[in-house]
């Protein structure tokens, strides 16, 4: 009986975490009875495994997926790597840039296949030199969220913040909803695992009553956060592969983003672009004001068309490949 292994630790939390989960959900089914399947299991909010632990990871399967860095020492001939994203290579630092580029250039030599979730990351391949190998775009799913119920899109003149990390930028969007007398005085604001920063910024603009902070929230209320509000607005620029957006526009979010090659991947030609990263606060009025009841339910039909099934079926059909089954 022939074994494959999916390896990758990973939060619930992270996007990386919903594609392992999401591509694992349906590999045995896929494969068949005639093949062992086994994955590394999803770990919850705060936990984190060891990079000397992740090198050291042993399995005895004929075929290996690995779905994070670093990818383990010991490997099987047979080795399929997913690369979330490179756009570290000119936006992490140095000291994260060599780490990164040594995984990748070690993933390349041992993997016969690369796979991505987006073109946007397969072309970055191109553009960082590092395509000299197979690379098979996989359909990415609707994130975490798959099965949950929806609602048509509603314009509840709720506007979603998400995250606190630098490139999420969400401190920019703070002081651009603060500045906008648009914003202050027809949406409400949702800020969820928000820096002080901008926590601080949005209290300072917004009553008490039009914003709602909140942190370690879980999966089912994100979900009905992301129900509630009508627009999300993400500023970020290093999305390796847009679930959030996906997230967004499956629960009849509107998104407001800058206009770059994922988002463009994702939401397509009824996606909201802005014309640069940090825009004007008449810009960030007028794609406020844009929104539709059609045009984001297109959005929302295009997230709902996504399955991890997809997603499994594909990476199954390379496994069985590469054991010509």
């Amino acid at each position: 009986m022939p074994k494959l292994a999916v390896v990758g630790y990973h939060t619930v939390t992270v996007g990386a975490g919903a594609v392992h989960q999401g591509i694992c959900s349906s590999l045995q089914r896929d494969l068949g009875s005639e093949w062992e399947v086994t994955a590394t299991p999803v770990g919850q909010l705060g936990r984190s495994t060891s990079v000397v632990r992740r090198l050291l990871t042993v399995t005895d399967a004929d075929v290996v997926v690995s779905t994070g860095t670093p990818l383990p020492l010991r490997l099987p001939e047979n080795v399929v790597t997913l690369v979330h994203d490179v756009r570290w290579a000119w936006t992490r630092s140095h000291a994260s840039r060599f780490y990164r580029r040594l995984d990748l250039e070690r993933s390349l030599a041992r993997s016969k296949v690369i796979l991505t979730v987006s073109q946007a990351v397969a072309a970055q391949l191109v553009y960082i030199g590092k395509a000299r190998h197979r690379v098979v775009v996989i359909p990415v799913g609707p994130g975490q969220f798959e099965g949950f119920p929806v609602q048509p899109p509603q314009d509840s003149h709720r506007i979603l913040l998400l995250g606190n990390a630098y490139h999420k930028r969400n401190e920019v969007a703070a002081s651009l909803l603060a500045q906008s007398s648009l914003a202050r005085a027809r949406y409400s604001v949702i800020g969820v695992n928000l820096s002080d920063s901008a926590s601080r910024t949005l209290s300072s603009a917004f009553p008490s009553d039009a914003l709602e902070l909140y942190s370690d929230v879980g999966r089912d209320d994100l979900g009905d956060l992301f129900r509630s509000a009508s627009v999300f607005l993400a500023l970020g620029t290093s999305e390796g592969f847009g679930l959030s957006y996906v997230e967004a526009t499956y629960f009849g979010c509107d998104v407001i983003t800058p206009k770059q090659p994922v988002a463009v991947e994702v939401l397509g030609r009824s996606g909201t672009y802005l014309s640069v990263d940090t825009p004007a606060v008449a810009e960030l009025e007028q794609a406020l004001s844009g929104w539709t009841a059609e045009r984001v339910a297109r959005l929302q039909e295009r997230a709902l068309g996504r399955t991890w099934h997809d997603a499994s079926s594909s990476v199954a059909d390379i496994v069985a490949g590469l054991l010509g089954r």
